[in-house]
């Protein structure tokens, strides 16, 4: 079997951690290994665990998804990210973008969605 899929989640609402957790755990070769409810907490993750994925909230008290995103990409880190967000905003997927993730989900995206992106972004795709 292939390397597990490392996985940190960040969201500032524990009940969608949980539920993206539960959903995640089904699957065999992913494994979430941290989580977090803002953007420093991201940061300190990836620089402590370096997960495969990061999953992030776009809008987060402290510091949002987008700015720690950045943050971690200007650190040169090897983790890759996608933007969760319940916004279909031209604007937040253009900044995400920018910002360095590798993809955006909308929070409303059906499992298989979800777990696809999880794939296409781990093998370096956007």
């Amino acid at each position: 079997m292939d390397k597990q899929i490392t996985i940190a989640l960040v969201d500032d609402h524990k009940l969608v951690r949980n539920g993206i957790k539960s959903l995640l755990e089904e699957e065999k070769d992913m494994e979430v290994i941290a989580e977090g409810s803002n953007g420093y907490d991201a940061i300190s993750i990836v620089e402590k665990l370096h997960p495969d994925i990061l999953i992030i909230d776009v809008r987060m008290p402290e510091l949002n998804g987008i700015d720690a995103v950045q943050k971690i990409q200007e650190k040169g880190s090897r983790s890759k990210s996608i933007v969760l967000s319940m916004h279909d905003s031209e604007e937040y997927i253009l900044q995400s973008i920018k910002a360095g993730a590798f993809g955006y989900l909308l929070k409303d995206t059906d499992k298989k969605e979800f777990i696809k992106a999880i794939h296409t972004v781990h093998s370096g795709e956007k």
